[in-house]
């Protein structure tokens, strides 16, 4: 039986098709290296950038180019022109993504043309480390798994520096179904966090409320004396995707 015949046999997997080539029937999700939240290229990234990262993830699909044309990304993150082209250059700069191929306006190319969208490349994806990890960025094991809706929900909803925090607190290892391998609490120092994701410790202590008032993040031992609070993801950031569900991305 070919593809178009086994979806006609199956009418509730009748899906419309995603712009990225992928039917909205899967329940796909991205498969991305947790070190990258916590490299030095990740950290000078502005909270835009971060953002624009996150669609690139979730937009991933093998086999198929991996675009973001501008208006979209202007009016999901609900940014402005400036602030979106300045991301996107952050990214290629740090070696984070690749440019593969430009795009251009339509009636550039003739007035023809209906125009091309910028097409980028995710070396991580691939399975390469990318020329953005350098010695001293830490490592760690597996691949952070997590469902495609989940991730483009960060990307839209949560402010750039509590996309930036968000990132960083699923960078650790990882068990086989992209899970944490141990969600054990985290004592988290605003001052120390601001530090490693180079931002302010107001926008740092903003960023953690926000996540706790979002239902990520969970404080399990306020702060007391020179301890910091304790800090645990909540189980649905926690779970992992599993291979059974969907192929990965």
């Amino acid at each position: 039986m070919n593809r178009t015949a086994a979806i006609k046999s199956r009418p509730h997997l009748k899906r419309r098709v995603l712009p990225n080539g992928r039917s909205a029937a899967s329940l796909p999700y991205a498969s991305i290296l947790p070190s990258i939240p916590t490299s030095a290229a990740f950290r000078r990234l502005s909270g835009i950038a971060v953002r624009l990262w996150l669609l690139l993830q979730a937009d991933y699909n093998p086999g198929h180019d991996t675009i973001l044309p501008r208006d979209r990304a202007m009016r999901e993150l609900e940014a402005s022109p400036h602030c979106i082209g300045a991301g996107f250059a952050e990214l290629i700069a740090a070696k984070i993504i690749l440019k593969v191929q430009d795009g251009c306006r339509p009636g550039t190319m003739g007035s023809q043309s209906a125009g091309r969208a910028t097409v980028y490349d995710l070396p991580d994806r691939r399975g390469l480390t990318g020329e953005w990890k350098v010695g001293g960025d830490p490592s760690f094991a597996g691949r952070w798994r997590i469902d495609v809706p989940l991730l483009r929900q960060a990307a839209t909803d949560l402010t750039g520096p509590e996309a930036k925090l968000w990132a960083y607190l699923h960078a650790r290892d990882r068990r086989a179904d992209g899970g944490p391998a141990s969600n054990a609490p985290l004592q988290l120092s605003p001052t120390d966090v601001a530090k490693a994701l180079d931002l302010s410790r107001a926008t740092v202590k903003r960023a953690m409320a926000g996540l706790v008032s979002r239902e990520i993040l969970r404080c399990e031992r306020p702060a007391a004396g020179r301890s910091p609070a304790t800090y645990c993801l909540t189980e649905a950031q926690t779970r992992g995707a599993s291979a059974r569900r969907a192929k990965p991305k």
